[in-house]
């Protein structure tokens, strides 16, 4: 573990943010919408609200975590852009994404993209409260809190528990709430919560106010209810108002994610013991390597690979603590041998296969031909150095 922290945080100095440092940046300081493996930039790609919200993660974290005032230069630019051009001082909340001028191309008000606002900038908050070194962090801690309120106030469902996937601009009724064309079009997924979930608790922790922590605690009883399934390794994906599943696919990527994200959650706020969903981090992970997913090849994203050297991480500390949860849980030397060689597979296939050495970054994925997926991008609407610099940062952290 202590060689792979070397190697992640070399990774993450070396590889994956000096790529958005030097190209992601145009000269008036705003972020380009995307950019090929090639490292050629497209100046007319739309630029999205959750690749900036992400970026904005990224370098406040790592500003966090390893102290460099350039992450924390880059931070502050990107958080302008939040605060000055996709957040609608009109109707409160954060556009979908915007023209390369910067003007609203999209709006909506997609609740996902008001959630990794919120990630954000309160990201940028404990940042600097934990480093010091710019005076904004009670602005950016105001405007996440103002999209807290929003979430709260337009997406929440009062009568079945939950939050609503999309609006328009107005907070109106939107009749295609999907996040991308992948998704079904149903009121309520379990991608939205998942990323309510994650940023509540990132914002709970430099804000720890009563009606937040109700909030989470709230959510975490809709991941048990509804979200997980009954034998809690899986998710269910997609569902009416009323919480009627509508879909049996199963996304490992997000079980792996969410397997650590909800222990998290539980932990921060001293939840762990009650939170009967914990054995979930148990259960999916067994329940990932039983399906043979314990690495991948040709037909994921890089994010799944990230995800899953976090979940692992997290599984095998929770099986060597001592904490009470841990004693519900086998204390068995086999499956740690096996979360650790899990997490060392995927690591060398990330480094081998994903990882680019060369210009920096890492590919989408892989094509069938095993080479670099070619018509996906190295940055963009989707792609952010978000899952694969939290991965470093995470392991960094914890060793």
């Amino acid at each position: 573990m202590k060689t792979l922290k070397n190697e992640l945080e070399h990774c993450l100095k070396d590889n994956i943010l000096p790529f958005w440092l030097s190209k992601m940046f145009r000269p008036d300081a705003k972020l380009y919408g995307a950019c090929a493996n090639d490292g050629t930039v497209d100046e007319n790609a739309p630029v999205g609200a959750v690749m900036v919200a992400r970026a904005l993660w990224a370098f406040s974290a790592a500003y966090r975590v390893v102290g460099d005032p350039a992450y924390l230069a880059a931070a502050s630019k990107v958080k302008k852009l939040i605060e000055e051009d996709f957040y609608d001082a009109e109707f409160g909340g954060v556009y979908w994404c915007l023209n390369p001028d910067y003007t609203p191309l999209d709006s909506k008000k997609q609740v996902y993209a008001q959630g990794f606002a919120i990630y954000g900038l309160s990201e940028y908050t404990r940042a600097l409260q934990t480093r010091g070194g710019a005076s904004d962090a009670d602005e950016a801690l105001e405007l996440a809190k103002k999209l807290y309120f929003d979430i709260e106030k337009y997406a929440l469902d009062q009568s079945e528990g939950g939050y609503f996937e999309a609006f328009t601009r107005e907070w109106g009724k939107l009749d295609d709430m999907r996040l991308s064309d992948k998704d079904e079009n149903m009121c309520k997924t379990m991608n939205t919560h998942l990323h309510i979930i994650e940023p509540y608790t990132n914002l709970y922790r430099v804000w720890p106010d009563a009606g937040l922590r109700r909030s989470i605690e709230k959510l975490l009883g809709v991941f048990n209810e509804h979200i997980l399934n009954e034998s809690k390794s899986n998710m269910k994906l997609f569902f009416d108002e009323d919480w009627t599943a509508t879909s049996d696919e199963i996304s490992y990527g997000h079980d792996i994610e969410a397997s650590w994200l909800l222990y998290e959650s539980a932990e921060v706020l001293s939840k762990v013991e009650p939170f009967e969903g914990f054995a979930a981090a148990e259960s999916m992970a067994l329940s990932l390597a039983q399906a043979g997913m314990d690495y991948w090849k040709t037909d994921e994203q890089w994010w799944v690979y990230a995800e899953s050297i976090v979940g692992y991480v997290n599984y095998l500390q929770i099986l060597s603590s001592k904490s009470p949860v841990s004693n519900t849980l086998s204390q068995n030397e086999a499956k740690k041998e096996r979360a650790k060689d899990i997490v060392k597979k995927n690591w060398n296939f990330i480094k081998e296969n994903i990882m680019d050495s060369e210009r920096g970054e890492w590919f989408w994925g892989l094509a069938e031909d095993g080479n670099p997926a070619p018509n996906e991008p190295k940055a963009g609407f989707w792609k952010c150095p978000y899952h694969n610099s939290r991965m470093c940062l995470e392991i960094m952290e914890r060793y």
